[in-house]
């Protein structure tokens, strides 16, 4: 392989480790877990040409593996290949009502927030939510666990799922409608008020702000769901909480919950 055409699509470096995943030549999306930190110098670990180049230097780089772990000893540096599977939601989460789509068919137009990504799909714009490693997908998993449960309300849009290296089972993100409209002013208070309520007859939004509602021509939709529960009898009273402070929350000028 070529690995002047590999890519780091994503780099997460803290002290204990670093993680990458990578696009590879093939077009491939594998991932690297660097157990040392230290095998890579800091000025090169997360600025992507700079970290191919030296993970190239790894005696399995040019070997066929999907997940690589690398580690150092007293003897030199180890490197473990396909130890861990690629992280991906489990079948059984999966509805099959919904359509899958190959993350190499979207052409990323730009980047919203860490893991969320305007792109192109079916020659029109949508929304890309994706877990780039493993410690993400709990929060996939849950986003998508409440979009199933709003299959039949109008106030949220899945179109479906994604998945890479062209593994229809290894489903790594939603796709979603773009919606075309405004984040939610003071002056929407009693439209996003009703929207609310029918949008708690299912769920509780829990992570409520104004960029967290677009109005649109239709009327109010909601977005980021990933702190979302279903409604029920024991959460009445979040319930009135998160009406109560909507009013608030639509005159914030923080900026909080808002894209990059």
């Amino acid at each position: 392989m070529n690995s002047s055409q590999d890519t780091v699509l994503a780099v997460l470096a803290d002290s204990e480790e670093i993680l990458y995943r990578i696009q590879r030549s093939d077009k491939r999306i594998v991932y690297i877990t660097v157990l040392d930190p230290n095998i890579i110098s800091k000025a090169k670990r997360t600025y992507g040409p700079s970290a191919i180049e030296e993970l190239s230097r790894l005696e399995v780089w040019n070997d066929h593996w999907t997940t690589l772990t690398v580690d150092s000893d007293n003897h030199g540096i180890l490197c473990q290949k396909d130890i861990t599977e690629p992280h991906a939601a489990p079948t059984e989460s999966l509805r099959e009502d919904y359509t899958r789509c190959d993350l190499s068919s979207l052409l990323i137009l730009r980047e919203l927030k860490s893991r969320t990504f305007e792109v192109t799909y079916n020659q029109d714009c949508a929304i890309l939510k994706m877990a780039r490693f493993p410690y993400e997908l709990p929060w996939l998993l849950q986003e998508m666990h409440i979009y199933h449960a709003l299959a039949d309300c109008p106030l949220t849009p899945l179109l479906g799922y994604v998945f890479e290296s062209q593994c229809p089972d290894r489903v790594v993100g939603i796709l979603l409608e773009k919606l075309n409209g405004h984040w939610a002013q003071p002056d929407d208070f009693e439209t996003c008020d009703d929207a609310l309520q029918r949008l708690q007859q299912h769920i509780l939004h829990g992570d409520l702000n104004k960029h967290n509602i677009i109005v649109t021509p239709e009327g109010p939709k909601f977005i980021d769901l990933e702190s979302s529960v279903l409604s029920g009898p024991d959460n009445v009273e979040s319930r009135n909480q998160e009406r109560q402070a909507l009013s608030i929350k639509l005159a914030d000028t923080s900026g909080e919950g808002r894209p990059w």
